[in-house]
């Protein structure tokens, strides 16, 4: 019984690092689109940038983001999924189904969601133009983007640890700031400001509560 026991007790702290360490791994996921979406305003509120013809411009914000979109799968996959990968590794085959039933297959909520947020996003946008104005009809459109791509994040968090999923805060900010929106000037730049602003808001409360939840299992 006593090493039945001791044996309970070490699957439970090692099931308690392998949260913790899916944990960190989902805050920093959050945290690198921070600075990537801060760059981009810094920029974008420069004279060169605002002196830019509107073909220039959405060039230049093609070719930034398309660069953060590829750089994120190298910050991803090599730098945290490796580790995350040999701490499961780590656990033996039993453990690993019973401590954290991660499956593949809930990945598919999150690149689908990304997928279906890119196609309906402008169409969103351009439905409550009539109601928002065309400024803030573009800013709706980049939330509903935002809103529908962490949703599916939310429902792959849920489908791989059964428990709720933390990233729900992100897509619940971005859908509030959609109903705020009526309450920004109808002026593109600061309809963009505000919607950068709320994003950034759900992302860093979203990976300040993973880092919480990390911290109460170390």
């Amino acid at each position: 019984m006593a090493e039945r026991r001791e044996l309970l007790e070490m699957l439970k702290r090692i099931e308690e690092k392998l949260y913790a360490g899916w944990n960190l791994y989902s805050a920093l996921a959050f945290l690198y689109w921070i600075p990537v979406l801060g760059t981009y305003m810094a920029i974008a509120s420069t004279s060169w940038f605002m002196g830019l013809s509107e073909d220039a411009k959405g060039l230049f914000s093609a070719a930034y983001w398309v660069a953060a979109v590829m750089l994120s799968f190298t910050f991803y996959r090599t730098l945290l999924k490796k580790y995350i990968e040999r701490l499961i590794a780590s656990l033996s085959s039993e453990c690993s189904e019973n401590c954290y039933r991660e499956k593949r297959h809930c990945n598919l909520f999150s690149a689908v969601s990304w997928l279906l947020g890119f196609l309906l996003a402008p169409g969103i946008g351009a439905a409550l133009e009539p109601l928002l104005g065309p400024e803030r009809g573009q800013a709706a459109g980049l939330l509903a983007f935002i809103t529908v791509g962490t949703l599916g994040v939310a429902l792959a968090e849920y489908c791989a640890s059964k428990k709720r999923p933390l990233s729900l805060v992100a897509p619940s900010a971005t859908a509030a700031g959609m109903l705020l929106l009526p309450l920004v000037p109808p002026d593109v730049d600061a309809a963009y400001a505000f919607a950068s602003s709320v994003i950034v808001v759900g992302y860093s409360v979203t990976a300040a509560l993973y880092v919480l939840a990390a911290l109460r299992r170390l």
